[in-house]
């Protein structure tokens, strides 16, 4: 069975490895970029994923040097579009069987 960090395991890798290659200047560039974004965000009050700002900077700098790999974004915009229709679909169906059973 899996565990929650075997699921963190696996972003983490995905992250760092399997969108763009990058080397220790590009990484910090794109780190500092996330951080700088998420700060941003924080004083604003605005809602935003760490993870889904990460992957956005790695995109733009896998796209500035001409290594993204267009799979694994494809695959990550599909999962990020399918979550929360999915997961509305999810809470009514559940909300249905609570009402029926309370």
């Amino acid at each position: 069975m899996l565990q929650k960090a075997d699921f963190a395991r696996r972003v983490g890798e995905t992250m760092s490895h399997r969108i763009t290659s990058l080397n220790e200047g590009q990484a910090l560039a794109s780190n500092s970029v996330t951080a700088a974004l998420v700060l941003a965000a924080s004083l604003f009050a605005l809602p935003v994923s760490m993870t889904h700002v990460a992957v956005g900077s790695l995109a733009g700098l896998g796209l500035s040097i001409g290594e993204t790999r267009w799979s694994m974004l494809r695959a990550i915009a599909l999962a990020w579009i399918l979550t929360l229709p999915l997961a509305a679909a999810l809470g009514a169906v559940a909300f249905a069987i609570a009402e029926r059973i309370a």
